[in-house]
C-alpha cells in the first residue's frame, strides 16, 4: 500500500526502479493493450530472457500494392498475405540526428553523484554511451550476431582536438541523486541493491530511456490487423536513397533504417470501406554499423578564433 497515490502513479514509481531478473537494463514500461495491461522492460520486448530475439509479429515493405510479385507466389504466400506487408506511407519522426539535445540529456555521457543520507558518504559514477553500450538488448539485437553485433547510431571518432568522442564528455549532464539505506528495514538502495549501486544504475536508466526517446522513430500506414499490439517486434525493409535500388556494396535494403522496430503506439482506424492502422514503433540502434572509417584523431578544422588557439597551443607546447 502506498498512501495518498494513486495506483497509476504508484506503478509509474515502481517501474523506475525496476530491474530485471535477466538482462542489464534499469526500468520497466507500463501499458495497455487490447490483451490488457502489461509491465516488461525494454530488454524484454526485443528478446526473451535478454537473449533470444522476439520475433517480428509482421514484416513490412514499402512497395506498390496490388502487384503480385511471382517470386512470393512460389513460396505459397497468397495476394491478401502480400498486400498486409505493404506500406501506404510512412514518415520519420525523428532521426537520431539531434546530438547537442541528446548529449544535454545523459544519451551519451552522464555523471552522477549518489549522496547517502544515511552514511553522510557520496560517490561519483560516469555512465559512457560507447563502452557500455552492448551490456543491453537493443532493438536490432538477433541472437546469431550476438551483443557485440548491434551497432549504436553514433559513432565513437573524436569531435574535437581533444581527441574525444561524444561518450568520454560525462559533464554534460550531473546529476545529484540522493539515497539512503535501511529506508524500509533493510540495507539495500533505491533500486533493491547495495546502495552503492544507486548511482549507477540511475545512469544507465536515463541513458537507456533517452536512446529509445531520441533513437529513430517511424510512423507508418499499413492495413489494418487485430494482432499489432505495443510492445511487439517488426521488420521494416526500407529501400536505399540511391538511385539504382542498391546501395554502394549492393544491398538492397537501407543498412541503417531497415531492420527491427519496438511498436510503442497503435491507432486503429476502421470504415465502412477499409481497415486501416497508423502506429508508431522505435528503434534504439542501426541494423548495421554506420559507414565511414574509425579514426583516432580529430581530423576537422577548426571553426572559430578560439579553437584556433586552442589548437595553436596545443602544436606549440608539444601537445601537451
Amino acid at each position: 500500500m502506498i498512501p495518498n497515490i494513486s495506483p497509476f502513479k504508484a506503478i509509474s514509481l515502481i517501474a523506475k526502479r525496476s530491474l530485471p531478473k535477466y538482462g542489464k537494463g534499469v526500468g520497466y514500461y507500463f501499458y495497455e493493450t487490447t490483451k490488457g495491461f502489461y509491465f516488461q522492460s525494454w530488454e524484454n520486448m526485443c528478446a526473451h530472457y535478454a537473449r533470444v530475439e522476439n520475433s517480428p509479429v509482421q514484416t513490412y515493405v514499402y512497395q506498390p500494392r496490388n502487384i503480385t510479385d511471382p517470386e512470393v507466389e512460389e513460396l505459397g504466400e497468397t495476394k491478401i498475405e502480400q498486400d498486409l506487408k505493404s506500406v501506404e506511407s510512412y514518415k520519420f519522426i525523428n532521426t537520431f540526428h539531434d546530438t547537442a539535445a541528446a548529449q544535454a540529456l545523459g544519451t551519451y555521457g552522464h555523471r552522477v553523484i549518489s549522496y547517502n543520507l544515511y552514511s553522510k558518504a557520496f560517490k561519483t559514477t560516469d555512465y559512457h554511451y560507447h563502452d557500455q553500450f552492448n551490456d543491453t538488448v537493443h532493438a536490432d539485437y538477433t541472437y546469431d550476431i550476438g551483443m557485440t553485433g548491434t551497432a549504436p547510431q553514433i559513432r565513437d571518432n573524436p569531435v574535437d582536438f581533444d581527441n574525444l568522442g561524444v561518450s568520454d564528455y560525462a559533464e554534460s549532464m550531473v546529476s545529484l541523486y540522493p539515497t539512503t539505506q535501511f529506508l524500509h528495514d533493510d540495507d539495500s538502495g533505491s533500486f533493491g541493491t547495495d546502495v552503492a549501486d544507486d548511482g549507477k544504475f540511475e545512469g544507465i536508466r536515463n541513458a537507456q530511456r533517452m536512446q529509445i526517446n531520441a533513437g529513430t522513430t517511424i510512423e507508418m500506414t499499413v492495413p489494418g490487423q487485430t494482432q499489432i499490439m505495443p510492445g511487439l517486434i517488426i521488420d521494416f525493409e526500407i529501400r536505399p536513397v540511391e538511385t539504382e535500388g542498391v546501395t554502394a556494396d549492393k544491398k538492397n535494403y537501407d543498412p541503417q533504417y531497415s531492420g527491427r522496430y519496438v511498436i510503442t503506439k497503435v491507432r486503429h482506424r476502421i470504415t465502412k470501406q477499409d481497415y486501416k492502422m497508423v502506429f508508431e514503433c522505435k528503434k534504439d540502434s542501426v541494423r548495421e554499423p554506420l559507414l565511414g572509417k574509425k579514426t583516432l584523431t580529430f581530423e576537422g578544422t577548426a571553426n572559430n578564433e578560439n579553437a584556433q588557439y586552442i589548437q595553436l597551443n596545443k602544436l606549440n607546447t608539444g601537445g601537451r
